[in-house]
């Protein structure tokens, strides 16, 4: 099997989750988070391999594998075969994925006291999960790992919570099996229906191809509508929000992070693929009722932001935001939003996982999320104060860190736009960039709160921040400056695919 092959790259993390849960595997704290963290910055390696080895002017996927049982395909004789594949948005997407998870288990060091073998191997079970739905080829292929990433999340929401909260953790299990349905019920009707056209049983996505046949208009608009509330919900955007909210304030940060940063980011890829990719006329058609979804989601949930004082809860709902104004840009049709759309999934990503990172640090000081904080954390952690800086900057969009670049697309693509009624959508997107400057004015006083507290106790000193941290923060930093100062890395990798949605869109 050659060396870049995708089921290595799905499934070792998986193997990994075996290997550590294992009797044979010592039950000791610090090997298991060594062997974790070692492993997770190893297939992070590998990852970065297959983008170095990526051909940027293909229009194909590469890397093209199956697995096969005994020479054979998975459930062959009903067209349903386990392939998977990478394109310059799923490549994107993976590599993003390895790197929020190896991040997530630098964090889970002082998070995690307990049930460590059980801890780690839902982690890596978690990854293999969501890698195997970005790379999948086959549609129930891809529904199978959308859904069996509810297993190991639902543990590591419910066992590891501030409270191991049963009830948040059957809310997070019941609105996402409830998504799994809509998104089920399409995939099972286009199967049928394409074996009824061409006498063929296949379940695969490149079947969905809508040059191949027309598909009737009430049924284009059956399948797409089931398809995009699916993933709305799954990515926890309005008026399906209050899930991930309680969840991030429930579960421990690294499970956050993995949750906000790859869990609810592969509903974005799920619009991305499927509502795109396969009913392009139809998202066309009903861009502008989307568009309005998504500035009524940027309003309210920015109303909601503005009156919260959990730093936990602030950084879900910025996420969000993020996540609603990735939407916006999608609607307008316009080739550099789309690539815009791309660049704002990856640095909104990994700046809320650099934000946690934060809050993660200073509750261990403080012992709270809460603002304001009874002391000043600058005068004694001049470190933390310095990545604090980089992070909360790249977040307000500030050039040169990558945040500005997504942003800067998007709001350049939305205005040079040939949406219908053009009018309408500028003055809507105009208020929606009103109400995020708002909403970045409001993260600058958040910033001065959690670091310029006034000093109530002269006695209350802090030690600066520890190797591990360091260590998360310098990561993070340094993915920030290096995509925000040579954003053309990423663009060249989904150029390809932004090619594809000027095709589809003509435009």
């Amino acid at each position: 099997m050659d060396f870049f092959s995708l089921l290595y790259l799905i499934f070792t993390p998986l193997l990994a989750a075996i290997i550590i849960a294992c009797p044979k595997f010592p039950n000791n704290t610090v090997i298991i988070r060594r062997f974790a963290k070692g492993f997770a910055g190893l297939h992070l390696i590998y990852s970065l391999l297959f983008l170095l080895n990526f051909d940027t002017t293909s229009f194909t996927p590469s890397f093209a594998s199956e697995l096969t049982f005994f020479k054979r395909s998975w459930l062959q004789t009903l067209g349903i075969k386990a392939t998977f594949a990478a394109d310059g948005l799923s490549l994107a997407f993976v590599i993003l994925t390895s790197f929020i998870t190896l991040i997530a288990l630098f964090a889970s060091k002082n998070k995690i006291t307990y049930s460590h073998k059980l801890y780690y191997s839902l982690f890596f079970t978690a990854q293999s999960s969501i890698l195997g739905l970005l790379c999948a080829q086959d549609m129930f292929m891809f529904f199978f790992f959308l859904e069996l990433s509810l297993i190991p999340f639902y543990f590591l929401i419910s066992h590891w919570s501030a409270n191991e909260d049963e009830k948040m953790s059957r809310k997070f299990l019941g609105f996402n099996i409830l998504g799994g349905f809509f998104i089920l019920t399409p995939l099972l009707i286009l199967y049928f229906y394409n074996f009824a056209i061409t006498g063929t049983l296949s379940a695969s996505i490149e079947t969905l191809n809508f040059d191949n046949f027309e598909y009737p208009g009430f049924f284009q608009f059956f399948i797409f509508s089931s398809f995009l509330i699916g993933f709305l919900i799954r990515t926890g955007i309005f008026p399906f929000h209050n899930w991930i909210i309680e969840c991030i304030d429930t579960a421990k940060i690294p499970v956050s992070m993995l949750l906000i940063s790859s869990f609810a980011t592969s509903g974005l890829y799920g619009i991305f693929r499927f509502n795109m990719g396969a009913f392009p006329e139809t998202f066309a058609m009903l861009a502008y009722f989307i568009f309005i979804l998504g500035i009524i989601g940027i309003i309210y949930i920015s109303f909601l932001l503005t009156t919260e004082q959990n730093l936990k809860k602030i950084f879900g709902l910025f996420a969000i935001i993020q996540n609603s104004l990735v939407i916006i840009a999608l609607c307008t049709l316009n080739s550099l939003s789309y690539i815009g759309a791309i660049l704002l999934c990856l640095s909104s990503s990994i700046t809320i996982c650099g934000l946690l990172t934060l809050a993660q640090i200073i509750e261990r000081r403080t012992k709270t999320y809460i603002l304001p904080f009874k002391n000043s954390l600058s005068k004694y952690m001049p470190k933390f104060k310095f990545f604090a800086y980089f992070i909360f900057f790249a977040s307000i969009v500030t050039p040169f860190l990558f945040g500005f670049c997504s942003v800067l697309l998007t709001t350049f693509g939305s205005i040079f736009n040939d949406f219908e009624p053009g009018l309408g959508a500028k003055i809507t997107i105009f208020i929606a960039v009103l109400m995020l400057v708002l909403v970045y004015i409001y993260l600058i006083s958040v910033f001065h709160k959690m670091l310029f507290s006034n000093l109530q106790n002269e006695t209350f000193k802090s030690r600066d921040i520890c190797l591990t941290e360091m260590t998360m923060l310098s990561f993070i930093t340094c993915a920030l400056l290096l995509f925000g100062i040579y954003p053309m890395s990423i663009v060249n990798i989904v150029n390809a695919t932004s090619h594809f949605a000027i095709n589809i869109f003509r435009i």
